[in-house]
């Protein structure tokens, strides 16, 4: 006898529905509503700072208004977006920048420094390309958790081999960051340089 919900001489709904995995199921059950979900992100980005995200469609890193900018390299570049409606962006400054990580796991400090960045301060957020996180040595696991079979700590993080330290992303693909500031800066742990 078939299992009631094999797709094999069963005709019920109960047969198309996929089954979510643990994770999915966990997430689901955990999530009140998405607007609390929301809410509470937003506190947390108040509290902490800035958020950096994954962003595959860019071209190079792109560092909004919560960076330390460590120095200007006199360049500058043309932006084009994403539909003519909107007005280009001109001379935008190519910049290096800081940005500060604190680990979720161990309350350590890194500094992740961005070499030739376009500089956007009107952003409230980071973008960085898989590309060159991969090119600079970083494992990037950007499936969210949701979609995998067995989900572990690997899946939907950043890992920099060198450093030992495995960055989480959220669902969304973003990690929270800050700039450093001078009560900070004496206890970072380890700098990282992306080019």
């Amino acid at each position: 006898m078939s299992h009631p919900s094999s797709i094999e001489g069963s005709k019920t709904t109960e047969a198309l529905q996929p089954v979510p995995n643990a994770h999915v199921y966990s997430f689901i059950s955990c999530t009140i509503n998405s607007a609390d979900t929301m809410a509470i992100d937003e506190n947390v980005k108040a509290t902490l700072g800035s958020r950096t995200e994954l962003d595959s469609h860019a071209n190079m890193v792109v560092i909004g208004n919560g960076a330390v900018i460590l120095n200007h390299s006199g360049w500058f570049a043309q932006v084009s977006p994403f539909t003519p409606d909107y007005k280009a962006l001109t001379e935008g400054p190519i910049i290096n920048a800081a940005l500060l990580y604190k680990c979720p796991y161990t309350n350590d400090l890194y500094i992740m420094v961005f070499r030739n960045a376009l500089s956007v301060p009107a952003m409230d957020h980071n973008l960085i390309l898989p590309f060159i996180m991969r090119e600079a040595g970083v494992k990037v696991y950007e499936t969210p958790k949701i979609q995998v079979p067995d989900p572990t700590d690997k899946d939907c993080s950043l890992y920099f081999p060198y450093h030992k330290l495995r960055v989480p992303l959220t669902l969304w693909g973003y990690f929270l960051t800050s700039s450093q500031d001078d009560q900070q800066m004496p206890s970072w742990k380890s700098a990282m340089c992306f080019s």
